[in-house]
């Protein structure tokens, strides 16, 4: 008869104190105070009774000794002061630390650059090696592209605009808030000497894409605005305007001479009106211009020579001011002296000069320089005196 063998049954093992302050700290990932430590110990000692014992709830010395003694770590607080904390890793460094905390301050940060302080940056009484981990965790940020140095020492998780960036968003800001007026350049915020070759090149880009986009309109003597100038008549336009401004002296001399105006526009039509006129540029349709009725001219009289030179000065500058470019009364001496010799053919230029100077001494007319020498046409008819150019005259 075979002996029957029986298994005896598996014992369950209870876990140590040990085993549960580890399952305790790797459940929560972070080190822990021994009061916490106590509070989740509790529930894992139930009180037994005679039938069913069950080993008491350990001391806070039996927890402190399994602590300091079965592998576990003590976090101390900076400097060993706070609260004592355990865990089952070592306790980082200062340097370690310091770097966990500005890397978690770099990842809240927005689009706006802050100043160091911010960051975390160390105290004095953090010591010079929280200081140095703090440099160098900053350095390391920047070099990893996370940081990004500003002027005034800010940071900040962007990189900053470039100059030609923040010239052209400058720019573009001041051009926003302008009237309906034209302004200098210089209101646009034109960049000083000091502000470099960069910042000038990246305001003249601005400037041509605003013209570009039609934003901003050229005017004459440098200024911009935000509305187009208005469109000049025809004879004001280059080139047309010089052979216009002809026009209108010789015209006046017929004037002068008795053609009255309906004689010469009647003999301007005849000579012209069968003339084929160009396309207009501007897509409109030309106007038919009608002929005027052409009375019978009369002879026209011949000017009469006067002898007394000031009298013929002052005779030609009226005859000038007549004209629409003199209108401000302002005569070119060049322009003054050919009308002169109209009527007093025998002036000399250095008579002439020498009347012009007189008449300026004797307090009669006003002298007034030009600025562009290098525009004067003629200057030879002009007055030189103590280095200046006397190209303009107005009567008092």
């Amino acid at each position: 008869m075979n002996e029957q063998s029986h298994a005896e049954p598996d014992v369950p093992v209870e876990p140590t104190l040990a085993d549960h302050l580890q399952n305790l700290l790797k459940s929560a990932g972070a080190p822990l105070p021994l009061g916490d430590l106590k509070k989740q110990l509790k529930p894992l000692y139930p009180k037994g009774n005679k039938k069913q014992p069950r080993p008491p709830m350990p001391s806070e010395e039996e927890i402190t000794a399994v602590l300091e003694s079965e592998g576990f770590y003590r976090h101390e607080g900076p400097g060993g002061k706070g609260k004592v904390k355990y865990a089952l890793t070592a306790p980082l460094s200062i340097t370690q630390l310091t770097e966990q905390a500005v890397r978690e301050k770099v990842a809240t940060l927005g689009d706006e650059p802050v100043k160091v302080n911010k960051l975390g940056k160390p105290g004095p009484k953090m010591g010079q090696e929280a200081a140095a981990a703090f440099d160098n965790t900053i350095a390391k940020l920047v070099a990893e592209g996370k940081l990004f140095a500003y002027p005034k020492g800010e940071y900040a998780t962007k990189a900053p605009p470039s100059i030609a960036e923040l010239t052209e968003r400058d720019v573009r800001e001041k051009v926003a808030t302008l009237g309906d007026e034209p302004v200098k350049v210089g209101k646009l915020g034109k960049p000083g000497g000091k502000q470099g070759p960069e910042a000038a090149e990246a305001f003249d880009n601005t400037i041509a894409k605003l013209v570009a986009e039609g934003k901003l309109f050229a005017y004459p003597k440098g200024e911009y605005g935000t509305k187009a100038p208005p469109q000049k008549p025809w004879y004001e336009v280059a080139p047309a305007k010089a052979d216009f401004g002809k026009i209108l002296t010789h015209s006046t001399r017929l004037f002068d001479h008795g053609v009255a105006p309906q004689q010469l526009l009647g003999e301007l039509q005849r000579r012209f009106g069968s003339r084929s006129s160009p396309s207009p540029t501007n897509g409109t349709k030309a106007v038919d211009v009608p002929k005027p009725v052409v009375p019978t001219p009369a002879a026209p009289p011949v000017a009469p020579v006067i002898t007394d030179l000031r009298t013929a000065i002052k005779a030609a500058y009226d005859h000038l001011c007549r004209f629409v470019e003199f209108r401000d009364k302002l005569v070119e001496i060049p322009r003054l002296y050919h009308e002169v010799k109209e009527r007093r053919p025998s002036t000399s230029v250095q008579e002439f000069k020498d009347e012009l100077w007189k008449a300026s001494s004797d307090r009669i007319i006003e002298l007034h320089e030009i600025n562009e020498v290098h525009m004067a046409k003629e200057p030879e008819l002009a007055i030189h005196r103590d280095d200046r150019l006397y190209y303009f005259i107005r009567w008092q």
